[in-house]
């Protein structure tokens, strides 16, 4: 049966549209871009669809059955602008993925973004008559309604959000998730093919770390990467590292990202005398991210809202000991004082404590991380075995 499925992939093409946004094709970030080189060992051609961050149109050939294309992105706070941007970001994705379909003879789309995406790649699916499957990560509901929590249109925003999952899921030929909330809001739909699945991580650029030993005395790492951003809960975390900074235990945090809240972060560290204990290390790409997992002990996400956020993996992966709020589905991979720690999201009391535990119990910061990277060993073993069988049966129709 396996080798019925890859011979049948050999002469078919995907079209991945992902929610990454770029700056710079020769340093595309996340594991959606390295799933994608996976299954372009499988598949005939995969194109990969992404929104760059620069106001241009961007295009590269990654090797002989990879092809990677961008298309400006813009969103904006104001609830009028953002539905003339998200209008001008459907025109702009629909020409493109037209355009790929017909010279790649497309055979299936998975999309990666109901709102971003889901539209565009419904009409085109329509247009085509090429099946997709959609992806569904659980966050962009909340991100969308954290972005107006303080507007009188949150609740219009909710149900225009509602609508969208229905009528892009209701067309889709398979839909599958990494979050159980997600999950049940789906199910609640009565949609067929609805799927509940493990996510991906590419072992062969987040290696097990050579564990040191630690004392109580050790200067421990504390490792953030993602974006600067309200939902991140990046308020939250700094407010939990003064806590520690106070009590003078031995730490620094390192702050990998980039975002809105750089300029507010900046002058909170200052003005609470942090500067010896937090550095911002700006954005990086993709390829230095592993270099820090390994020098890092413990590995925080401190959100307000998350699907199954990869850094997440990465870290696991990785053998950090993950300090996580209970979001999304991370209790799904964490399980609090077994292979990292879970505390209530914007309780920055209780994140301190998290921290103050492994600190000064080090012997859990390795025992935690060598049993998170257990246990995301058996878990991605399960992801490219189901999808391939997914992707084969919406083939074989």
């Amino acid at each position: 049966m396996m080798n019925k499925q890859i011979d049948n992939f050999a002469t078919k093409n995907l079209m991945i549209v992902s929610q990454i946004r770029v700056s710079n094709l020769d340093k595309i970030p996340g594991k959606a871009f390295q799933e994608a080189k996976a299954w372009s060992k499988i598949f005939n051609r995969v194109v990969f669809l992404c929104f760059s961050e620069e106001n241009v149109s961007m295009k590269k050939q990654i090797s002989p059955n990879l092809f990677v294309y961008s298309v400006p992105f813009s969103l904006s706070n104001s609830i009028v602008k953002t539905i003339a941007d998200l209008l001008l970001n459907y025109i702009r994705l629909i020409r493109l993925q037209l355009k790929v379909i017909k010279k790649f003879k497309i055979d299936l789309i998975r999309e990666e973004n109901l709102i971003l995406a889901g539209v565009p790649t419904l009409i085109n699916s329509k247009i085509s008559r090429v099946p997709y499957m959609t992806w569904l990560g659980g966050f962009e509901r909340n991100s969308f309604e954290i972005l107006y929590e303080s507007s009188k249109l949150k609740k219009v925003v909710s149900s225009i959000i509602s609508l969208l999952e229905f009528v892009i899921c209701r067309n889709s030929a398979m839909v599958f998730t990494v979050s159980a909330e997600m999950f049940e809001i789906l199910k609640r739909y009565n949609l067929p093919n609805v799927y509940f699945s493990p996510n991906f991580v590419d072992f062969s650029i987040f290696i097990e770390k050579t564990y040191p030993k630690l004392e109580e005395s050790s200067k421990i790492s504390i490792l953030y990467s993602g974006r600067y951003e309200k939902e991140k809960g990046i308020d939250n975390l700094l407010k939990a590292v003064e806590i520690l900074a106070m009590k003078g235990l031995p730490f620094e945090l390192k702050m990998i990202g980039y975002g809105k809240m750089e300029d507010w972060i900046k002058k909170f560290i200052i003005s609470h005398n942090l500067t010896k204990n937090v550095k911002l290390l700006g954005k990086f790409p993709l390829s230095e991210l592993p270099k820090y997992y390994q020098s890092a002990e413990i590995f925080v996400i401190p959100s307000y809202t998350e699907g199954l956020p990869a850094a997440l993996l990465e870290a696991m992966c990785s053998g950090c000991a993950c300090v996580c709020t209970n979001v999304g589905v991370i209790s799904n991979y964490i399980t609090s004082f077994q292979n990292g720690i879970i505390v209530p999201p914007n309780d920055h009391a209780k994140l301190a404590n998290a921290f103050e535990y492994l600190i000064t119990h080090p012997s859990k910061i390795t025992e935690f991380g060598k049993k998170a990277r257990l246990y995301i060993e058996n878990v991605s073993q399960k992801y490219m075995k189901i999808h391939q069988f997914l992707y084969f049966s919406i083939l074989m129709r």
